[in-house]
């Protein structure tokens, strides 16, 4: 999900959607990481979409970027991150 800050300044899926005649009641925006403003911002332009998300970042930095914790996702999804922090689970291979 955009933050709150990117969610202003570009065009959302949602609002193409709407406009080729989708009731927003019609329209769940799925998303692996969301954060607070985001949601809050999404809800404010379109409050009749539903929301379906895996975690809720608890919150931005001074400069609405996310707070280091989660990492990287693609180096998660993609096996890229070569720190010893993802290679310490034995038998849990990292792809």
């Amino acid at each position: 999900m955009y933050t709150r800050v990117d969610f202003c300044k570009r065009l959302c899926g949602v609002s193409v959607i709407r406009s080729k005649g989708v009731p927003e009641s019609h329209i769940i925006f799925l998303n692996v990481i969301a954060e607070p403003q985001g949601i809050h911002g999404l809800c404010k332009k379109h409050p009749m979409v539903k929301i379906m998300t895996s975690e809720i970042n608890a919150s931005l930095t001074e400069d609405s970027r996310v707070i280091p914790g989660l990492g990287e996702f693609a180096d998660h999804y993609f096996g890229t991150d070569n720190s010893k922090k993802y290679q310490e689970y034995p038998g849990m291979p990292i792809t």
